[in-house]
């Protein structure tokens, strides 16, 4: 097993499907049958490769940075179009806006643990395929500092987009304690310790 591969594989995901991921971007990608979603999705697909392939350094492996990036752009078009038939499906039956209502939008939710399952997959195949004998270059030893990141990063962003899709049915409604969820609210409480 090669702990430095899966930590390279692990950061690249976290940096190019979160970090590197902004606001505009995620909804921007949500517009996928007109020009301007398929523009975003584009370009996250481009970022997210760019991601694997400067962290992984295996810089003559093509058909590996068109399988992640293929299979990347494929599973978020995919994610956007189930997206909009669930929110078609709600219009029609005259339940707009009833998303917001709900404490856990379990949908929604679902479809975030697919999407990143089906990601981490592809990784997976992607460290198996990398682990054919050739061994990797530039193998110095970061291995506990690529390690301590990938917990700092993995703990903060992945567990915030899950936790606001986890609550995304809270809105700022005055009936009860329905506060809509922002990122803010973590780094506002940090203030207070």
């Amino acid at each position: 097993m090669n702990a430095l591969l899966i930590v390279r594989l692990l950061l690249a995901h976290i940096l190019g499907d979160f970090l590197l991921q902004t606001k505009g971007m995620c909804e921007g990608k949500k517009a996928v049958p007109t020009w301007k979603g398929w523009i975003y999705q584009l370009a996250h697909a481009f970022i997210y490769t760019a991601a694997v392939y400067v962290l992984v350094a295996q810089w003559g492996c093509w058909a590996l940075l068109l399988l992640i990036g293929g299979t990347h752009f494929a599973v978020d078009v995919a994610k956007a179009f189930v997206e909009r038939q669930m929110r078609a499906a709600d219009r029609e039956k005259g339940k707009v806006g009833e998303e917001n209502k709900r404490l856990v939008n379990r949908p929604k939710l679902l479809l975030f643990v697919l999407d990143q399952i089906f990601h981490l997959s592809v990784l997976a195949v992607a460290y198996f395929w990398l682990l054919d004998g050739k061994g990797m270059p530039l193998d110095f030893n970061l291995l506990e500092l690529g390690i301590y990141a990938l917990a700092y990063l993995s703990v903060l962003t992945p567990t915030a987009v899950f936790i606001q899709n986890f609550f995304s049915g809270l809105d700022g409604s005055k009936d009860g304690l329905r506060v809509k969820y922002t990122p803010e609210i973590g780094f506002n409480l940090l203030k207070f310790i």
